[in-house]
């Protein structure tokens, strides 16, 4: 009967007792074999050059630092996994982990027999996780297609109304609104709630903010329209 490789992995982790310890902890399991650690991604470049690697464990802080080091040298397409360690507690964590390039995010308090099925199912190009990771990950697309579908809607808004939206943006009331535009209120009134209902948004505060992450390419710098 045919023997199966052991699966070749790499931990990286800030700590040199976490990654030395990760490294020995796997060493034990059947059909694992650590072949190094580092202190970081980058350091780490080296050694997946060396040594035939299959995965790479990280255990680090999503700063901005890591999770570029990450992007990068998913990027440079070095014919390894990246199985990346957050806390389950923390969507932004996992998100973070998730957009840099990870194949795949185990929670840090989770079992080494977590870890290994995760890393496992990442060889065979399946995605194993947690309900907490797999809840932020699916928060992160809902908020995503939210803001898609929101601006979307803007290009169904006329120049008025566009005109309109850029003026709450700036925090401006509908009395100050009509002032600018030479509207009566009950005109601007209709407007926004023409608006509201058209971006499905419910109150002046959401409009403020969806406004001002319109800003860039709805305003141009041009400024609303005196039509």
């Amino acid at each position: 009967m045919a023997v199966t490789a052991a699966m070749r992995v790499l931990v990286v982790s800030e700590s040199l007792l976490h990654r030395e310890g990760l490294a020995l902890r796997l060493s034990a399991e059947p059909g694992i074999s650590a072949v190094g650690a580092a202190e970081s991604i980058c350091a780490a470049l080296p050694l997946i050059a060396d040594h035939a690697v299959d995965v790479v464990v990280v255990d680090a802080t999503p700063t901005q630092e890591n999770l570029h080091e990450l992007a990068a040298a998913v990027r440079a397409d070095l014919g390894v996994h990246f199985v990346s360690m957050a806390a389950g507690g923390s969507d932004r964590d996992i998100v973070a982990w998730a957009e840099a390039g990870s194949s795949a995010i185990v929670d840090r308090n989770g079992s080494p027999l977590e870890l290994r099925a995760a890393m496992e199912a990442t060889m065979r190009g399946e995605v194993l996780c947690s309900p907490q990771v797999a809840g932020a990950l699916l928060r992160r697309l809902w908020a995503l297609s939210r803001t898609c579908r929101r601006t979307n809607a803007t290009d169904r808004l006329t120049q008025r109304e566009r005109d309109i939206l850029a003026l709450i943006g700036d925090g401006m009331s509908n009395q100050e609104i009509a002032d600018r535009l030479g509207l009566q209120i009950p005109t601007v009134k209709n407007h926004v709630h023409s608006i509201y209902e058209k971006l499905e948004i419910g109150n002046r505060a959401m409009a403020v903010s969806l406004a001002i992450s319109l800003r860039p390419s709805d305003r141009g710098g041009s400024g609303p329209s005196s039509r």
